[in-house]
């Protein structure tokens, strides 16, 4: 066939040829391989950037030479010329399958000259081999007609680095026009993916040392929480024997007792109850924590649990000249509750409102009835909490003020208590405070209708993420 009649199809060939293979890559995706923008360098570009430089160079043959140029070996020369110069490593294998185009880029990855591979079929190449998948693909598309292409992750041997190396290989079956200089060649580039997997690597290390700092951190937390709830049951012991003493002491039982000698007893017993406090709150959150607390869910008045709280914090509220207020509570409705534990809550948070609330200041108890649940705040005219704190503060043992100054003590674990305990009801703890302004803490309570028995099986206390 005449060269004038195969030169002018060489760009509509060429521009074919660099789309189907822009397309191969943008759209095939073998199981396993990493999307194209995961990929070091602009594969994605790779094809494209083939054909722009294969048609830019037939097309500056054609302005030099003419439309019927007779010069099919120069084209063909310009092209290899072409693809050996980009940065990218290409392989061209001719219509007999053995090696005719093996750039500067490939040589640098794999270690091999283009003297000392050219010509050569792909089982005879060292970083193939007879029975490697790049070397079996290309079998394949030796016969294969123009416009197949193939994607493929595996690796290659690299003389260079002398060791095996990760690439993504892209094969299409090119055929540039009918000249016998391209009847039907096997184009196929590579990328080099050995930052993608040690980048792999390391994220896979990255997450075993995660896991194994969160199972060591887990077991820390079970310890601590055993620790506790022995610790804080060997502090008890001794103490109910020395609260016993000083109540029999007090009583003058033993003897008749000075002045001096009755007020040294009384703080002494006040102290030795407030020590009490401390390692039941201890011995409380250890069980929570393990799991071993439970609750018992029975319908009651809500109206009598807040009463009877009340009065217990009437004295202390007084001490700080602060005025409570409460809304009638006797129409309150039955509510679903353990009632030891919801007294510990209702407890717990007077009794915060009072020792943050400066002395003047009010404590407002509002409740609110709605079809199914009832609403209760308890807001304070106090200090309030910083607004870097307000997430924090149901956390074991957190102190916004951790001085040793500081004006209230305790070990900061009133609203840990609280937040568990209320989780165990199947709601939580709300706080809205500004610094200054005071703090508003509220929580829902589901109400137990006429004709529902009410009662829930014992269950565990839930331990909340992060506490």
């Amino acid at each position: 066939m005449a060269a004038g009649r195969w030169v002018p199809a060489l760009p509509g060939a060429l521009t074919s040829t660099a789309l189907v293979m822009m397309a191969t890559a943008a759209t095939a995706q073998e199981p396993g391989i990493l999307p194209d923008s995961s990929l070091p360098g602009p594969s994605w570009a790779v094809p494209s950037l083939l054909g722009f430089l294969v048609g830019m160079t037939i097309i500056a043959l054609r302005r030099r030479f003419g439309r019927r140029s007779p010069f099919d070996a120069d084209i063909a020369t310009a092209v290899r010329k072409c693809l050996s110069q980009v940065s990218v490593p290409v392989a061209g294998f001719d219509q007999d399958g053995r090696v005719h185009l093996w750039n500067a880029s490939l040589e640098k990855l794999s270690g091999l000259s283009f003297d000392r591979v050219r010509g050569s079929l792909p089982a005879e190449i060292p970083a193939f081999g007879p029975d490697h998948q790049i070397t079996q693909e290309l079998q394949r598309f030796h016969a294969a007609p123009v416009g197949l292409s193939a994607r493929l992750r595996t690796t290659i041997y690299s003389g260079a680095r002398h060791q095996q190396v990760p690439v993504l290989v892209t094969l299409d079956r090119v055929a540039p026009g009918e000249s016998p200089e391209f009847p039907g060649w096997t184009l196929v580039v590579f990328t080099d993916l050995s930052e993608n997997e040690e980048l792999r690597l390391q994220y896979q290390q990255a997450m075993a040392d995660a896991q194994s700092s969160v199972r060591r951190l887990s077991e820390i937390d079970r310890l601590k929480s055993e620790f506790l709830a022995v610790c804080s049951h060997e502090l008890k012991t001794p103490l109910v024997s020395i609260t016993g003493y000083l109540d029999l002491l007090t009583s003058q039982k033993l003897g008749p007792l000075t002045p001096r000698q009755e007020n040294a007893l009384r703080v002494s017993l006040r102290n030795a109850g407030r020590l009490n406090e401390l390692l039941g709150s201890l011995l409380d959150l250890a069980r929570m924590e393990a799991g071993k607390m439970k609750f018992e869910l029975t319908p009651h008045r809500l109206g009598p649990i807040l009463e009877e709280i009340l009065e217990v914090i009437h004295p202390m509220a007084e001490t700080k000249h602060l005025t409570v207020e409460a809304p009638p509570l006797s129409g309150l409705p039955y509510v679903q509750v353990d009632p030891s534990m919801i007294n510990r809550v209702f407890l717990n948070l007077l009794d915060n409102a009072i020792k943050f609330t400066p002395p003047g200041g009010s404590i407002r108890v509002q409740v609110t009835v709605e079809e199914e649940q009832v609403h209760v705040a308890i807001i304070d005219s106090g200090v309030g909490i910083p607004p870097g704190d307000l997430d924090r503060v149901t956390t074991p043992f957190f102190q916004s003020d951790a001085s040793d100054t500081r004006p209230a003590g305790g070990l900061g674990l009133g609203l840990a208590i609280v937040e568990k305990i209320l989780l165990g009801h199947a709601t939580r703890l709300h706080l809205v405070s500004q610094p200054g302004q005071g703090t508003q803490a509220s929580f829902s309570l589901r109400i137990v209708k006429k004709g529902q028995s009410g009662k829930t099986p014992a269950s565990p206390a839930p331990t909340p993420t992060g506490s």
